[in-house]
């Protein structure tokens, strides 16, 4: 029991550490959120790559995270793909091998439920999924989206092992993201015909696989390193798809 616990952990360990060191790049920004607020800021510094932030100051336990990113598109084409949900999966397929499965729900004027699933990450013997309902409500005017994911679930899913077996030898191979919520902001430059994206999310990952809440315990900037990774493959699919002529 001992020796498969210290495995689970490991494997944990190793999952975590790769959503994590995938939302990194070379030209990487840190910087202050409110500094960015500036036509010339965000200019200068999102040319550059990425912005991401981890709002240390928060003093409640789930920390929000903030990435940013510079789109060669206006804000109403922006807007136009991200709420194109029946097009979800052609558009998260085009960064990888991501599987995606839109259901609709809701749609009105002010809100709309939509049902994915989207793939994390894909190892050789194992797929990482997340499975929720998105709940989208937009401010007006139509400058910012506030989400909320509902009924979320992380699935890992094996490869040529029977689940049966496979939840047998990892009891908790799913489980529950709690409070999981975040904003997308849009903020046109260079005379809108480019947009500084922001978005800032927090989820608790404590009791999604067995010893994440040990291991987020013991590390608990993994909690908001998973939230940025995650964002970071929505931000890439959706700029690919805004950005296509």
């Amino acid at each position: 029991m001992k020796k498969r616990s210290l495995l689970i952990a490991a494997m944990l360990t190793i999952i975590m550490v790769f959503l994590s060191t995938q939302i990194f790049s070379d030209e990487t920004c840190f910087m202050k959120y409110e500094d960015l607020l500036q036509d010339k800021v965000v200019r200068d510094v999102m040319n550059k790559g990425p912005f991401l932030m981890i709002n240390e100051t928060v003093p409640a336990k789930l920390k929000p995270a903030t990435i940013g990113m510079t789109f060669n598109a206006p804000p109403d084409r922006i807007w136009k793909v991200m709420t194109d949900y029946k097009n979800y999966g052609a558009m998260f397929f085009s960064i990888g091998n991501t599987d995606v499965v839109p259901e609709v729900l809701e749609q009105t004027k002010d809100r709309v439920s939509v049902r994915f699933k989207i793939e994390l990450a894909d190892f050789s013997l194992i797929k990482i999924y997340i499975d929720c309902i998105q709940k989208v409500t937009f401010d007006k005017p139509l400058n910012k989206m506030n989400i909320s994911w509902e009924n979320a679930r992380v699935i890992i899913s094996p490869k040529g092992i029977p689940r049966w077996l496979f939840v047998k030898v990892i009891p908790r191979a799913e489980g529950q993201i709690k409070n999981a919520s975040g904003t997308f902001e849009f903020i046109p430059i260079e005379n809108g015909k480019k947009t500084a994206v922001f978005c800032t999310a927090k989820a608790d990952f404590r009791d999604t696989v067995i010893g994440a809440n040990t291991l987020i315990g013991k590390f608990p900037e993994l909690e908001p390193m998973i939230t940025l990774s995650g964002l970071r493959i929505t931000m890439e699919a959706i700029k690919k798809e805004a950005e296509k002529k």
